[in-house]
């Protein structure tokens, strides 16, 4: 029985094998016609539709009316004027003090109970021992909480508190 089934299988893969072999058009073989790219001469293929918004000129549109080369100007712009004033992660001191310190503190801060999840994932920059913490907070009673943890870390020189409270 069981040599009956092997044989069936194995015909069915063998036939299986053939047809898709059959199928394949052998693309270096000069006696094999090319399919044509081109409706024939004639026929007509379908007509390409533009894209929506497309200008007379070809250039194509946002649906503003401005051509999608101009990006829109950021709408954070005002909020990122301190960029080369506060620290942001990139400026995580390498030294092992610093990581080690960076890492006591966020695992105080997931030790808070009911803490938001803005609060469990604020910004916490440690370089030269100076600890700076920034982003959203649900409330005073997280920024308190995160500052007292930050300043009761051995190693940590100053804690400078970014951390904005948004219900």
């Amino acid at each position: 029985m069981k040599t009956r089934t092997l044989r069936s299988l194995l015909h069915t893969g063998l036939a299986a094998g053939a047809l898709a072999l059959g199928a394949c058009e052998n693309k270096n073989d000069p006696t094999t016609p090319a399919r044509p790219t081109t409706p024939p001469t004639g026929e007509v293929g379908p007509t390409p539709v533009p894209r929506t918004g497309a200008t007379a000129t070809g250039g194509a549109t946002s649906g503003t009316g401005r051509t999608m080369d101009t990006a829109p100007a950021a709408d954070n712009t005002e909020r990122n004027k301190d960029h080369n004033v506060a620290p942001t992660a990139q400026d995580q001191g390498q030294a092992r003090t610093d990581i080690d310190i960076t890492a006591e503190i966020r695992k105080g801060v997931l030790a808070l109970d009911n803490i938001s999840t803005n609060a469990g994932n604020c910004k916490i920059i440690t370089s030269g021992g100076v600890v700076t913490l920034r982003g959203p907070v649900a409330n005073s009673a997280e920024r308190d909480a995160i500052e007292r943890i930050a300043k009761s870390v051995a190693g940590v020189t100053r804690v400078v508190n970014e951390l904005e409270v948004k219900p």
